[in-house]
């Protein structure tokens, strides 16, 4: 054990350790995290020197004391913020691929099964089934049935076995589908039947899904519309129609100025235009943003997987932003006022 191994354990507590490692397993992360936080930690307390030594000198304290908080305060919000980031950005991606291994276990889960019913027709032990029907191309299950199969091998019972992967992932698939198969074995039922019941549930609930997400086309072309051709055009025609405003204002404005006994005097708008195009641009990354999670929620009955649309609708909806503010400008830029 290095020193930062042993630097990064010190900061994680004894209880949390197994639900740590259970987490980083189902990622597919059989590294030991404890060197990364110990790297992570000296590395933010390095950054967080660096960054109170450049704001050192815009720092004017009266005593020592303040000073001495002022350091402190530094030192610790700095690298508390920057551990935070990180450890967030990092289990969100070991999220995502729980959440990708889990999918790929579910549409394959049909499949291997079929393999194992072959096998146990052919006069396979449910176990040696299980073992038989492992092939590469069933991918992350594949690897998984190996690692549960082994642990059958080391003393475990097969039951407790298929029940304890059942409950590794957070799905409702998964864990019926083990649970009604490790229930079989107990009870000493008829396991072909079961299988072949069980895939034929998972291709109707493959089917039902497909079916679904097909239905909802309509309303994913409605949104995309919305995001890449609607909500554009509107904030690019109000950008132009206020600048066309406010120079219309300015110019009023100036005449009256110059009329000494005139009955009413027009004022410049106080309207940024600067910050009204940043805000536009905001507001319509925002929808874009939004409405990707929108149409995951309709396509998939998940936010999670529509995380790949996120930058196809914010780079599209821009594009079009900066297109038709391109045309608006032109077309406003020919009336004469």
């Amino acid at each position: 054990m290095n020193i930062f191994e042993a630097f990064g354990k010190s900061f994680v507590p004894q209880k949390i350790r197994p639900h740590m490692r259970n987490y980083l397993l189902k990622a597919g992360v059989s590294t030991n995290p404890y060197q990364f936080f110990g790297i992570l930690f000296i590395a933010s307390m390095i950054i967080s020197g660096l960054i109170y030594s450049v704001l050192s000198p815009f720092l004017q304290f009266d005593n020592s004391l303040a000073v001495l908080a002022a350091a402190f305060g530094t030192f610790a919000g700095v690298a508390f913020v920057l551990i935070a980031i990180i450890i967030a950005v990092i289990f969100f991606y070991l999220d995502m691929l729980i959440y990708s291994k889990t999918r790929q276990i579910e549409r394959i889960l049909p499949e291997y099964l079929q393999a194992v019913s072959t096998n146990v027709k052919s006069g396979l032990s449910f176990e040696y089934a299980l073992w038989y029907a492992i092939k590469p191309k069933f991918g992350v299950l594949a690897l998984e049935m190996h690692y549960l199969l082994k642990k059958v091998m080391t003393g475990y019972e097969l039951s407790d076995a298929l029940d304890s992967f059942a409950v590794k992932y957070n799905s409702p698939i998964i864990r019926r589908t083990f649970n009604l198969l490790g229930g079989e074995i107990e009870s000493g039922g008829k396991i072909s039947h079961i299988i072949d019941t069980v895939i034929k549930n998972l291709k109707n609930n493959q089917k039902m899904k497909a079916e679904m997400a097909a239905s909802a086309i309509t309303y994913i072309i409605f949104i995309g519309s919305i995001v890449i051709i609607i909500s554009p055009v509107l904030f690019a025609l109000s950008y132009n129609l206020l600048t066309f405003i406010t120079s219309f204002i300015a110019k009023i404005s100036a005449s009256s100025a110059g009329i000494a006994d005139a009955p009413f005097k027009i004022a410049a708008g106080a309207v940024d235009l600067g910050e009204f195009r940043i805000f536009s641009i905001f507001a319509v990354v925002l929808v874009a943003f939004l409405s990707s999670m929108i149409v995951s929620i309709i396509e998939k009955g998940t936010i999670r997987s529509g995380l790949k649309y996120i930058p196809i609708f914010v780079v599209f909806a821009l594009i079009s932003y900066g297109l038709f503010s391109f045309v608006l400008s032109k077309l406003f830029s020919g009336i004469v006022i």
